[in-house]
């Protein structure tokens, strides 16, 4: 027997399949529990799960006191609007309602699937097609209808939907409604309406969550942290933009501070919000790709490539810039460091080269992002001052190196091993 006082809507915490069923119950004025839950692995839904309280182990769920629970958001969206009244005055109109929904479904799809490593292409297709012409039916169909609804007299849960599409991609800037007066006349009036101001002025509402996401690294030309991302990029099938910038000008601007306020580059604007530190920008994006291998096979495997990464941080980082970085004139050159400091890498260099040894990649069976953050973290001082002569007793550490160059998303990272360790201050920048 249910243990509900009240229905309750079970999810992610986040919008995804589940906000359209939030907008209708905000129209309804239906007081609910909005339960949300950060993963499959969370307790909540392993006990849905055990339970048998999920249909097709699917989320969002409604649940009611009753005992009555319903899955797929579609269903769910249909059943409260028809509780409610919002399925159109008799079955003709029913009947168009949904004819409306599954254009709005089709319009939909268009935005979503295929192969991501195309999303550029798919997004140019949508926008300069599909969505024009969706809208400009939408737009003669409003128009034909006269009451500012889309089927019949009175509000129905297919404006609601289409009101919330048309919201969604405006807020990215995809659609320009002015376009389709009628359009822009119906969204304006679904806004007006007490309940949906009251929706979207809710501070409950989450974050939008962008049909084609956007990845923009602000970095000045050459900079070998920003290729960690731009290798992690090019697996996952990310495109990610570089505009124009001038270090020592754009990032001290109060726009870039509110994104890091360390005024350091590079530095991402993602859509879920602004991320410094090169090692961590490379590692959300490998997250975020097609290629979830980057990131480890399993638990384990995603352990020991941030052990890999943190081993860089504290073993190599101190020394790599007290011997590389007066090469280019940064820092203070003191001779009894810069002794150390090679002596100090040379310690590493041969731990390193023991595991690589019998490990092709350093963790697991093949390339991952502690592979991309190590070859970036190293690359100027392969370039630049470590000579053949200091590498000589490393040669399983200098086949891991050409083995990642051999890999055509390293290409970026231009490695060219030097002749001979150029000298303090002989490289001009």
């Amino acid at each position: 027997m249910s243990t509900l006082t009240k229905p309750r809507l079970v999810y992610f915490n986040s919008r995804g399949l589940a906000e359209l069923i939030r907008v209708v119950l905000a129209e309804t004025k239906t007081d609910y529990d909005d339960v949300t839950f950060a993963s499959t692995t969370d307790p909540l839904f392993v006990s849905l799960k055990a339970e048998g309280k999920l249909l097709f182990n699917q989320v969002p769920l409604w649940e009611e006191p009753s005992g009555f629970r319903l899955v797929q958001s579609s269903a769910i969206v249909r059943y409260l609007a028809k509780k409610n009244g919002l399925v159109g005055k008799n079955d003709e109109e029913a009947a168009v309602v949904d004819a409306t929904w599954e254009y709005l479904v089709d319009s939909r799809n268009y935005a979503s699937g295929g192969d991501p490593t195309k999303r550029e292409d798919r997004k140019k297709l949508f926008t300069e097609e599909h969505l024009p012409k969706s809208l400009d039916r939408l737009n003669k169909i409003l128009e034909a209808n006269g009451s500012g609804f889309l089927v019949g007299s009175q509000l129905t849960y297919v404006d609601l939907a289409w009101w919330y599409w048309i919201e969604i991609l405006s807020d990215q800037g995809l659609v320009d409604v002015s376009k389709y007066p009628a359009v822009a006349k119906f969204k304006e009036s679904i806004e007006a309406r007490p309940t949906i101001a009251s929706y979207r002025a809710s501070p409950n509402r989450r974050p939008l969550q962008n049909t084609f996401p956007r990845y923009v690294l602000h970095t000045y030309p050459g900079n070998p942290n920003a290729f960690k991302s731009f290798i992690a990029a090019a697996f996952g099938g990310i495109k990610i933009e570089v505009p124009a910038f001038k270090f020592g000008v754009d990032n001290k601007t109060p726009e870039f501070l509110k994104k890091n306020p360390n005024g350091e580059v590079p530095t991402l604007e993602s859509p879920d919000g602004p991320i410094y530190e090169s090692n961590a920008i490379a590692r959300y994006i490998a997250r975020k790709g097609t290629d979830k291998g980057l990131i480890g096979a399993n638990e384990y495997e995603a352990s020991v490539v941030d052990q890999w990464i943190e081993w860089y941080r504290s073993k190599i980082e101190k020394d790599y810039g007290t011997w590389v970085y007066p090469v280019f004139g940064w820092g203070v050159y003191d001779a009894d460091k810069y002794k150390a400091a090679k002596e100090g890498i040379a310690k590493q260099f041969a731990k390193l080269d023991a595991h690589l040894t019998s490990n092709e990649w350093l963790v697991g069976k093949r390339v991952t992002v502690a592979d991309i953050i190590l070859f970036c973290s190293l690359v100027t001082g392969l370039n630049h001052v470590f000579s053949p002569e200091f590498l000589q007793p490393f040669p399983h550490f200098v086949a891991w190196v050409k083995r990642c160059y051999d890999l055509p998303q390293f290409k970026i990272a231009n490695l060219e091993f030097a002749q001979r360790e150029k000298q303090p201050g002989e490289i001009k920048m």
